[in-house]
């Protein structure tokens, strides 16, 4: 059993963030950690509200105890918290998957204004990025509107940053098949999914971002560590459940 950290916020309605981390760390046997960065109020229909908090003291108490073998970081939303991970980060030589959360599959900010900038700083950091296409934009000051926008925006992230990225390609509604990039500076590989008609999808990038990172915690490289985690949530999105009126989760526990 390995020690996964996540860093990310609650989600109020149980599907994404630090909940949908936890439940698919627990389906790899791992036992996960966690720092909150901020508090939700949302439902199945809307986020209301974000509350920030410290994160500092979570972590650093960590190293009092625990021996950390991979780390996944979502949600950090202030600058004080993306500040406070980027030093923290600075003494790690664990594998740490980013997520960028950013904005969410809607488009809606899950940042504070004046994030964005100190967030980039925090990319060559890390060991993979994952950000959506929405992201993707704001990380690059480019618009995707297809494909080869989507290869284009990978190969100047890895410019930009230094660091692989694996651009998902889930937010193209009209496409017959959810295509991601991934880029790690030599070679563009695409995963061609065939779109799941399904109306539970809350969590997914969650659950990407965690189980790649429990799969590095396992030995595996990052071009087989997503192979892994894409097999595994294309399940968890397969078995998904509605919880109230709107958007579906996805079923961490299954995969």
């Amino acid at each position: 059993m390995k020690n996964v950290l996540t860093i990310a916020g609650s989600d109020s309605s149980g599907g994404a963030g630090i909940q949908g981390d936890l439940k698919t760390i627990a389906s790899y046997g791992h036992h996960g950690l966690t720092a909150i960065t901020a508090v939700t109020a949302q439902n199945s229909q809307k986020v209301d509200h974000i509350e920030p908090i410290q994160v500092d003291q979570q972590l650093q108490i960590m190293d009092e105890d625990f021996q950390i073998s991979a780390i996944k970081i979502g949600m950090l939303y202030s600058v004080e918290n993306i500040l406070s991970v980027s030093r923290w980060i600075d003494d790690r030589n664990c594998p740490i998957v980013l997520d960028p959360v950013i904005c969410s599959s809607t488009g809606q900010q899950l940042i504070q204004a004046d994030a964005l900038k100190a967030i980039k700083k925090l990319l060559h950091k890390v060991s993979l990025i994952t950000p959506n296409r929405f992201e993707a934009e704001m990380l690059t000051g480019n618009k995707i509107k297809e494909r080869a926008d989507m290869e284009a925006a990978c190969k100047k992230m890895v410019h930009l940053y230094k660091t692989p990225v694996l651009l998902k390609g889930g937010h193209f509604d009209d496409a017959e098949q959810a295509i991601d990039f991934f880029y790690d500076g030599k070679t563009i590989q695409t995963f061609a999914e065939k779109r799941l008609e399904s109306q539970c999808t809350h969590g997914t990038g969650c659950c990407l971002s965690s189980a790649i990172a429990c799969e590095l915690a396992a030995g595996k490289d990052i071009y087989r560590a997503i192979v892994g985690a894409k097999t595994r949530v294309t399940k968890a999105i397969r078995y998904g459940y509605r919880t109230g009126q709107g958007e579906g989760v996805v079923n961490a526990l299954e995969i």
